[in-house]
């Protein structure tokens, strides 16, 4: 019966833990809520968010302080609890900070103002990256469009050739036609011009030339006519013979900007992945030049700061050192990240 009874009470344990897994998984995809408990650990240098916020590591204990380059976790200097271990403590810090050397900022600014420089060029080839690339984008899309109407347009420009050819005929006809006829009269008019010409006047002679005449005004005429005629006729079946030429010139032209847009794209990608680097590492010579007398005095007054309290009563050195403490740690964390970019 106990047996049965220690059976019913695990089954019942492992149902409560079900459940309450089942409940802290919920709660974390449903809104993102991590419960204390399971909170990921903080690590050194991670980024965060609750300024000051101390957490303890195992036997390390962590602070959310802004640094040189945002808020992240740094390492607590613990003060410790007996009073002459305080002052050696103390006395290292001060020493340490009278070991700073201010070359760390310098040269950090010295090579700032050359990123500066850098970065400004880089920002042109950016720019100009992106111009070309855009070229290239606007020249092929253009030309795929002219390519998806291409076929519209030679429909159209084979209706003008046939439509132009058709008006043609009878502009032809007449002309052929009359010059026909000329050709017919030429030579009875060669016959009464010679004879005019010799003495011998007839009016049957005026009457002839007069009809010749006449007839080669028509035929200037319809020869005109026909000639305006073929060159429209003409000018329709060059643009229909451009179309279709423009086919295979826009699929090379097509061919080409898609190789350029590729290499431009190439060469953009890598100039802005190489401007984003360089972005971060302005904005870190922008902080330190902004805060540069900050860094050269830092030193020095910190370590005055810490001289006074160590000549104050020691009841309170462990909580006025604490937060002088934080602040060399920061400061170390500052110049170990300049010191690194040199």
């Amino acid at each position: 019966m106990m047996q049965i009874r220690n059976q019913i009470e695990m089954a019942m344990e492992s149902l409560v833990k079900s459940n309450l897994f089942s409940i802290l998984l919920s709660l974390v995809l449903v809104t993102g809520f991590v419960p204390a408990g399971y909170a990921a650990t903080p690590k050194e240098n991670l980024d965060c968010t609750s300024v000051n916020k101390i957490v303890s590591v195992g036997k390390t204990k962590l602070i959310c302080a802004e640094i040189l380059t945002g808020n992240k976790w740094i390492k607590v200097i613990s003060v410790s609890t007996k009073t002459t271990q305080i002052k050696v403590q103390a006395t290292q810090i001060i020493e340490a900070l009278s070991k700073v050397d201010s070359s760390t900022v310098t040269s950090f600014l010295t090579k700032g103002a050359t990123l500066q420089q850098s970065f400004d060029q880089k920002n042109k080839e950016w720019r100009d990256a992106e111009f070309s690339l855009n070229t290239f984008k606007t020249e092929k899309f253009a030309a795929e469009n002219e390519l998806k109407n291409l076929p519209a347009s030679i429909s159209q420009a084979s209706s003008l050739v046939s439509q132009s050819q058709a008006a043609l005929a009878a502009p032809q006809q007449t002309y052929t036609s009359l010059l026909s006829q000329l050709n017919a009269m030429s030579s009875e008019y060669s016959s009464a011009y010679s004879a005019g010409g010799c003495g011998y006047y007839n009016s049957y002679y005026d009457v002839v030339i007069s009809r010749y005449n006449s007839m080669q005004s028509q035929v200037n005429a319809a020869r005109a006519t026909y000639e305006s005629y073929y060159a429209n006729y003409s000018n329709n079946l060059q643009r229909y013979r451009d179309l279709l030429n423009s086919q295979i010139t826009l699929n090379s032209k097509i061919s080409e900007l898609g190789q350029k847009l590729t290499q431009s794209l190439a060469s953009f990608t890598a100039i802005d992945a190489q401007l984003k680097l360089m972005t971060k590492e302005k904005e870190l010579f922008d902080v330190v030049l902004s805060n540069s007398n900050f860094y050269f005095s830092e030193p020095v007054d910190l370590a005055n700061s810490i001289q006074e309290v160590l000549a104050s009563s020691s009841k309170t050195w462990s909580k006025k050192l604490s937060p002088l403490y934080q602040r060399y740690q920061v400061l170390k964390y500052d110049l170990n990240l300049m010191a690194a970019r040199l």
